[in-house]
């Protein structure tokens, strides 16, 4: 079974709304209905703070890259905290998934 997605959840909602309003004394589930599809609506998405760590580029990547190898016991959070990006960020670059 495939998830839908919200816009999908929203349109057959209110595709039920309508069914609904057309059947005898079902008018209240069908504005039940329609209040709940207004908030399947995203709310902006709001940045609090500025990021902290450093941008990732090609040359950066190579650069962990390059630090990784010659310190093989470094783990990533070393790594990590020596190059200022997320754990996560490390591991991707060593998966050669980032800096190529």
């Amino acid at each position: 079974m495939n998830l839908m997605t919200i816009p999908e959840v929203r349109a057959e909602l209110l595709a039920v709304a309508n069914t609904l309003e057309d059947w005898h004394n079902l008018h209240g589930y069908a504005r039940v209905i329609r209040t709940l599809e207004k908030h399947l609506h995203r709310r902006k998405a709001v940045r609090r703070a500025r990021p902290k760590a450093t941008t990732m580029t090609p040359a950066l990547g190579d650069e962990i890259w390059d630090y990784a190898v010659s310190r093989p016991s470094a783990s990533y959070k070393d790594i990590s905290q020596w190059f200022n990006v997320s754990i996560g960020r490390v591991s991707e670059v060593l998966a050669g998934k980032r800096g190529e």
